[in-house]
């Protein structure tokens, strides 16, 4: 179980760096649609950086958290870098928002698995 989170984090993580390197593929003129994708994008991150810190045994809300931040400020450093693109301070906003949907997506899994656990041990 530590392996197949660790593998699914990282393997999120470089999709993540990989697209800040290439340029926008984003229309102009579609307003907030990229905050809506970093949105969803930062969802299963938030959730896989939950399952992360919980496979060693901890449950870290903050640890979490700060550990998707941390790609999601990775990921605006390098947009800075890369031509057409530029690091916005509101796409961080919208991937934290992300992020918590997703760690709570990962506690209500923790929660269904306990549930589950009690039910067949009294079976």
């Amino acid at each position: 179980r530590f392996y197949f989170y660790v593998f699914l984090f990282f393997l999120w993580f470089f999709s993540v760096i990989y697209n800040a390197s290439l340029p926008s593929r984003i229309p102009a003129g579609l307003g907030n649609l990229d905050k809506i994708i970093h949105f969803i994008y930062y969802i299963p991150g938030g959730f896989l950086a939950f399952m992360y810190i919980r496979a060693f045994g901890q449950i870290s809300l903050l640890a979490s958290f700060l550990l998707a931040l941390s790609v999601s400020i990775t990921d605006e450093f390098i947009q800075s870098f890369i031509p057409g693109r530029q690091a916005d301070f509101f796409d961080i906003v919208a991937d934290a928002f992300g992020i918590i949907l997703g760690i709570y997506l990962g506690i209500i899994r923790e929660k269904s698995n306990q549930i589950r656990e009690k039910l067949k041990k009294k079976n």
